[in-house]
């Protein structure tokens, strides 16, 4: 099964037919990623971690349930400080 963070976009934006998503993957894939962009995350008992340079726009409709949020503040920041990261380091 794959996880993708889904709730990276402000709420305003939830009644176009795209959503911003971040892919999750599986501890055992990313042993490649940079542990200051991918913080960690347990999600149905899996570890995974979170990988802003995969962000991308998928159709709404193509994803499936929600499965677990991670709109708590530590989990939300932690997303927010990644993907700000990534943006910030593009240009230094």
């Amino acid at each position: 099964m794959a996880y993708v963070a889904s709730g990276v976009q402000p709420s305003r934006y939830h009644h176009r037919p795209r959503r911003v998503v971040v892919p999750l993957v599986l501890l055992d894939q990313a042993q490649d990623l940079s542990s200051g962009l991918t913080p960690k995350f347990r999600i149905e008992g899996k570890d995974v971690w979170l990988n802003p340079p995969g962000v991308v726009t998928v159709p709404r409709n193509t994803l499936g349930r929600c499965v677990a949020s991670l709109a708590d503040d530590i989990s939300s920041s932690a997303i927010i400080n990644a993907i700000d990261a990534m943006i910030t380091r593009a240009y230094g």
